[in-house]
């Protein structure tokens, strides 16, 4: 009440200033470590990109650091194609609004984005993996069912379409069907390249596969039809082979 007083005569209780902490300065260029092959002066923010001198946080939708990767790997396709190579397939492991927060100097050790490379070359299947950061050991792979998994089914294939998750709610009107989609979710992409041409792709997001949904609280009644598309059945191979051969990828 005194505060009150004095306040209305404008003597004392003067009002607190606020205190703003200072944004740190946005950096578009860096003489940091940079990536391997790629010059981080050509790394400018986008403006959905907050830097600072040492960190980097970038959304997924807009981050350059996929963009280095994907480049890294068309390149290699591009090679491949360019030896008459004419059969080659492609599994890339990535997200839907996902957000990374990194350092720059160790980047290559903090986010990966990733593209696993196979092709047939005289009637041999090779397989390596491409990134941001580096080059890696090319390997034949002994079994590579996964190509007549994919021709033996080609038109069943092209023509599937998974189904987006659904639950049934129960209450005292009846039963009620209801899909679900969400905003953030990982996914698996299968491109398939013949005679130089992208023939397939296949866009496989992980909660189409999960067998509860709404926080775990009912079954995903399109569980089992996902899981046994052939889509799912071709990556399902391919990961195992990811799975299995990743100690002989060291760059």
């Amino acid at each position: 009440m005194l505060c009150l007083i004095f306040l209305l005569s404008f003597v004392g209780c003067k009002t607190p200033e606020k205190v703003v902490t200072p944004k740190p300065d946005t950096i578009s260029k860096f003489n940091d470590e940079g990536l391997k092959g790629i010059s981080l002066d050509a790394m400018e923010p986008s403006p959905h990109v907050w830097m600072s001198r040492d960190t980097i946080f970038i959304p997924a939708e807009t981050d350059t650091i996929r963009k280095i990767s994907e480049k890294q790997a068309d390149a290699f396709i591009l090679a491949l194609q360019q030896q008459k190579i004419d059969t080659i397939c492609t599994l890339i492991q990535d997200c839907v609004g996902c957000a990374q927060i990194f350092d720059l100097k160790t980047v290559c050790k903090d986010i990966e984005y990733e593209t696993y490379i196979f092709w047939k070359q005289n009637g041999k299947t090779y397989f390596t993996k491409r990134d941001n950061c580096h080059d890696y050991n090319i390997i034949a792979l002994k079994d590579d069912d996964f190509w007549n998994s994919y021709f033996n089914n080609e038109s069943t294939i092209a023509s599937e379409k998974l189904k987006r998750p659904e639950y049934i709610f129960k209450d005292n009107s009846g039963n009620h069907k209801y899909s679900i989609s969400i905003s953030h979710y990982r996914f698996d992409q299968i491109k398939l390249y013949i005679q130089n041409n992208l023939i397939h792709l296949s866009k496989l997001p992980d909660y189409y596969f999960e067998r509860k949904i709404k926080s775990n609280k009912h079954e995903n009644i399109n569980y089992k039809y996902n899981t046994n598309t052939f889509n799912n059945q071709l990556r399902i191979k391919l990961t195992s082979i990811i799975k299995e051969s990743k100690k002989d990828l060291k760059q």
